[in-house]
């Protein structure tokens, strides 16, 4: 079913496809040009699913504006007849887990979190005590296997977003205080500020934008042979992003490496060395790992 990826679109029109969720972004300098051209594109889409013999559903379907100062409400052609159904624009869209609005601030996203995240640490309270139930050490676990990866899902798209009101700091704040409390046995008095320091993890407005960071992809030769970047050139702007020269002569990586340098120095490595001799020791190791996660 890749076909539908050969679907003639114009300049102003892109198509992203994962499994069964698709998404068409339309650009046009008038409201009434970008409805025209998003029914077109729709006849089409509904031509390749007839083909397949499946059907797309006008219910799930959703329209955002994402520029142009546009109002929900208005509404597009979902099928040519005077009776079929229409698609309203809403004010705000959920794609792949992740809630879009025109302002790009993803306060609904964060606000969706925290009402889903309301209950599930208010129960783990409830089975914690000093004497019985889930101890302290099973909560943290809970919390960095289950809350962070739940919360910090795809961070790389809300995070500068998401992380820039003080309404989003705060909310995510509230949302770290119950599996803190869980963690420390501490009293519902106690500061949430504290409680993140008291336990050393950081407030979770920075803990998402340190998840961003890093997944944050360079852009490399791979991902320009997978066509996912538009050249294979490194941002110093001497030479195409390889293994070799973000390791050897990289000038974004200079501090970094000056660390490397100094520790395989301390090994008798001279530099600059063959591939093996950074695993000829657990020291040489760990200060290429500290080289790889920093340069990312």
């Amino acid at each position: 079913m890749t076909e539908i990826s050969n679907i003639q679109l114009g300049n102003t029109a892109n198509i992203v496809l994962y499994a069964d969720d698709i998404a068409l972004t339309v650009a046009a300098a008038r409201p009434h040009t970008a409805h025209s051209r998003i029914e077109s594109y729709l006849d089409s889409l509904k031509t390749w699913a007839k083909a397949y013999e499946v059907e797309f559903s006008p219910t799930k379907s959703q329209l955002l504006s994402l520029k142009g100062g546009l109002k929900p409400g208005y509404s597009i052609d979902f099928d040519s007849g005077d009776n079929d159904a229409r698609i309203v624009a809403e004010a705000t869209a959920k794609y792949l887990g992740v809630i879009l609005d025109p302002r790009e601030s993803f306060w609904d996203h964060v606000s969706s979190l925290k009402t889903k995240s309301e209950g599930m640490y208010r129960r783990l309270r409830q089975m914690t005590s000093a004497n019985w139930g889930m101890g302290r050490a099973l909560a943290k676990v809970v919390y960095e296997a289950v809350f962070l990866p739940h919360i910090t899902y795809a961070a790389e798209i809300w995070a500068e977003g998401g992380c820039a009101l003080k309404k989003s700091i705060a909310a995510l704040g509230s949302m770290q205080r119950e599996p803190l409390r869980a963690i420390t046995s501490s009293y519902k008095t106690v500061s949430t500020n504290c409680l993140s320091v008291v336990e050393g993890v950081l407030p979770l407005d920075l803990e998402v934008r340190r998840v961003k960071q890093k997944c944050t992809l360079r852009a490399g030769e791979k991902l320009f042979s997978f066509k996912l970047q538009p050249n294979p050139n490194c941002a110093c702007g001497n030479g195409a992003e390889k293994v070799r020269h973000v390791l050897l002569s990289c000038t974004r990586t200079l501090g970094f490496r000056e660390e490397l340098i100094a520790t395989m120095a301390e090994d008798g490595v001279a530099w600059q060395p063959e591939s093996e001799a950074f695993l000829s020791t657990r020291k040489t190791y760990e200060a290429l790992k500290r080289f790889s996660k920093n340069s990312l």
